[in-house]
């Protein structure tokens, strides 16, 4: 956590309410799996890893980026991707790898607080 400079936070455990922006992934989370589970909600627990990827991968109107651009530095490679072509290569090095993902991070972050002020 030191070399990407990341600092914890605190929220209490057991008691999202105390958290809104848990409250509103809870809530959007519940949305989403109450559209494609089945008439008597009993396959939810199988939806919900497609749900989530759905859910990262896609860009959210008030950030401009999806959650996986803002917290991994780059968007996801989604099976469909595999299609059109190969994945990324890797950086060469680890501290390569490190600096491209803290400017990239960097980036996009700022870019995601000025569309958050709009």
């Amino acid at each position: 956590m030191k070399i990407m400079n990341i600092h914890k936070t605190r929220t209490t455990p057991l008691h999202p309410q105390s958290s809104g922006l848990v409250e509103r992934f809870n809530r959007t989370l519940w949305n989403l799996l109450a559209k494609i589970v089945d008439d008597k909600q009993r396959d939810w627990d199988e939806k919900l890893p497609l749900v989530l990827l759905a859910y990262r991968a896609t860009e959210h109107s008030t950030t401009g980026f999806s959650p996986a651009r803002l917290v991994m530095g780059r968007e996801l490679v989604l099976p469909v991707h595999l299609l059109t072509g190969p994945p990324p290569s890797a950086s060469a090095t680890e501290s390569a790898y490190v600096e491209k993902l803290r400017d990239q991070l960097a980036f996009t972050h700022r870019i995601a607080r000025k569309n958050l002020d709009k």
